[in-house]
């Protein structure tokens, strides 16, 4: 059975992407890299596709340069994009800075560069550039303004004019509230022939004591007519104590100016306020069912599981299941989404578009030592085992001690070293990244993250 377009939109849209992909993290612990798999397609085996890796930090424990490689092969990388970033003393990005990696040139090489302007802790200005000819030149401009109790009232989107060296209006949202503060309408405008028209807009009805609205209705501007013409409007269920609980999408007849069923939606929410389970239903002279999916949260695992309306065997059938691991510090070590059912076989099975992402924390610096000196040594990175790291020491004073640990700071390896140059038996270790680090009893030589390709 073939999804519809609509259907697939909302599936994206489903509860699943704040359930699984995000979990409540503690400031006190560092996320140091990413990694992310591609399924192989018909079987439940991955392959690495690429590495995320946070290479610094600023005081705060917040990234201040990224690195994205992609892999070659399952134990060779190579360099892909380079992310930059600054902060603001409320922790608000300030400059983010995106390079690609030329093997030709071999040289980093600019994508994007966005600066951002804060008042009052709120995004004011937002300023892209793109590189044109090899250097960097205004783009896009995104300015923004608020009402006095800081809700968002107007976006202004304009494009740079390399003629005029002037910013060109491009379009604008504005967005209203009532006295309560609720969003009530939100209007998309085009800047065409020097003046502002309508393009589209988005209504808001709320009942008295509701949390939610109970209608939003979508608009589309009849240049012809001068006047809103209907779109789709959707109404909103909810439970006793005002949650959401589902909704009915419908679309606007032109011929019976009339509203026409569409989609009908249903959640039931547990005493925690955790969707356990989803169904969706699509207009045919009468509801008919379409998809389903159902919930399961724990300490440790969250998992999602989609199912779709057979109309051969009028039953559900397993569509695509989604898991979402954690630690005992509810940090998400693992997801793995959109696995397919295999009816044939009666089993679950990865598709070209499966991703199982691999993250990667600590809790603090692997070093206990107080005094660190500059980097002394050369490590490949990636390494493999057995290759030969190069340093030239300060001292003499050996043997030193060279350890690998784990990004949780746990100690996996250690051999004393007693010369200028020596090698690592990394074969023990699965592939991915590590904490490589040289120090004596009064200081630390190296620390280096490391990508070890077995």
């Amino acid at each position: 059975m073939l999804l519809s377009k609509k259907a697939w939109h909302l599936l994206l849209l489903l509860p699943w992407t704040s359930t699984v992909l995000f979990a409540q993290i503690d400031d006190f612990f560092v996320r140091d890299s990413i990694e992310i798999e591609q399924g192989i397609s018909g079987t439940t085996n991955f392959e690495p596709l690429t590495r995320v890796i946070n290479e610094s930090f600023d005081a705060n424990n917040r990234p201040l340069s990224t690195v994205i490689y992609r892999y070659l092969s399952a134990n060779e990388v190579a360099p892909s994009k380079r992310q930059t970033f600054e902060y603001d003393e409320d922790g608000n990005i300030t400059f983010f800075f995106l390079e690609e990696w030329s093997e030709s040139e071999e040289n980093w090489l600019p994508i994007k560069q966005e600066n951002s302007t804060y008042e009052n802790g709120r995004l004011a200005v937002l300023l892209r550039r793109i590189p044109v000819g090899g250097e960097l030149q205004n783009y896009r401009q995104w300015t923004y303004q608020y009402t006095p109790t800081g809700f968002e009232a107007e976006k202004l989107l304009q494009d740079w004019n390399p003629a005029t060296q002037l910013w060109d209006n491009v379009s604008r949202k504005t967005t209203a509230y009532n006295a309560e503060g609720r969003i009530i309408q939100q209007r998309l405008e085009r800047f065409v022939g020097g003046e502002w028209r309508n393009r589209r807009q988005r209504v808001w009805s709320w009942d008295a004591g509701q949390l939610q609205p109970s209608q939003t209705l979508s608009q589309v501007w009849s240049a012809a007519e001068g006047v809103w013409v209907n779109d789709t409007r959707k109404n909103y269920s909810m439970t006793a104590n005002g949650v959401w609980s589902g909704s009915v999408i419908q679309a606007w007849n032109v011929v019976t100016e009339e509203w026409d069923n569409d989609i009908r939606e249903v959640f039931n929410i547990d005493i925690d306020n955790n969707t356990t389970s989803y169904v969706l239903e699509q207009w045919d002279n009468g509801w008919q069912s379409d998809l389903r999916s159902q919930y399961n949260y724990s300490t440790n695992e969250n998992t999602a599981l989609l199912q779709r309306w057979n109309t051969d065997n009028l039953a559900h059938e397993n569509f695509l299941r989604y898991r979402s691991l954690f630690n005992t510090d509810r940090l998400p070590v693992q997801r793995t989404g959109m696995q397919a059912w295999n009816a044939d076989a009666a089993s679950w099975q990865n598709e070209n578009y499966t991703r199982r992402v691999n993250y990667f924390w600590r809790a603090s610096d692997p070093s206990t030592t107080t005094e660190l000196a500059d980097n002394q040594c050369i490590i490949p990175n990636p390494y493999w085992s057995g290759t030969t790291i190069s340093c030239e020491l300060s001292t003499q004073d050996y043997p030193l001690s060279f350890e690998v640990y784990n990004l949780y700071g746990q100690l996996l390896l250690q051999k004393p070293v007693n010369s200028q140059s020596f090698t690592a038996e990394t074969s023990s270790l699965p592939g991915g990244l590590y904490i490589f680090k040289l120090s004596d009893n009064r200081r630390v030589y190296q620390v280096q993250k490391v990508v070890v390709a077995n």
